[in-house]
């Protein structure tokens, strides 16, 4: 999802740039042009989050990128992207999932087990 998108946005980008430069900038496209830099790249940060996530490569960019998809305007589908970010970061509270990446120990190793 996240990638369909991106890639509208970049779809959006190309075509406001050319407004932009065609007619020496405006502060409506201007603007817009902006949002939707600023949605690209968070749209590519939740994506690499995701991806991190799911090899379980990186605790940190994984919680970067569910923390970005709980932000509504930031979302692909604002519906879709507040849930799944919530989701992934109850998953990433786990401590055998978070045992798994190896960036990031598990609590009980963490804080030393006194057992």
């Amino acid at each position: 999802m996240a990638s369909i998108h991106a890639v509208i946005v970049t779809i959006h980008l190309v075509s406001a740039s050319f407004v932009y430069y065609r007619q020496l900038g405006s502060g409506i496209s201007l603007l817009a042009t902006g949002i939707a830099a600023g949605q690209l790249t968070s749209m590519i940060v939740i994506s690499i989050g995701a991806a991190k996530l799911g090899f379980l490569e990186s605790y940190r960019m994984a919680r970067v990128g569910s923390i970005l998809a709980c932000i509504p305007l930031l979302t692909p589908f604002v519906w879709l992207g507040i849930p799944f970010g919530i989701w992934a970061l109850r998953l990433l509270r786990d401590p055998e999932i978070r045992g798994a990446f190896p960036d990031c120990p598990a609590l009980n190793e963490r804080h030393g087990s006194r057992s």
